[in-house]
């Protein structure tokens, strides 16, 4: 594994509880999550949100606007 490429890993999201997978999905060949705004300071209980609770909470503090086309919407 090169020092770039994340493991993958399937978590729970620590605010619904839905199995995802962290580490891949992304445009850039990295985790979804950083196609999204950075800078948002999340409340943590766990590890990591799912692609909808995140983008639900980015969306909820004014940092990103759906796409039309956006299956999360």
């Amino acid at each position: 594994m090169s020092p770039t490429e994340l493991k993958i890993r399937e978590l729970h999201c620590q605010q619904c509880g839905q199995l995802f997978r962290c580490g891949s999905g992304g445009r850039q060949g990295g985790c979804w999550c950083m196609d999204l705004p950075h800078g948002l300071p999340l409340p943590s209980k766990g590890d990591c949100y799912c692609p909808q609770c995140l983008s639900d909470i980015v969306r909820t503090h004014g940092m990103l606007q759906a796409p039309e086309n956006d299956p999360l919407a």
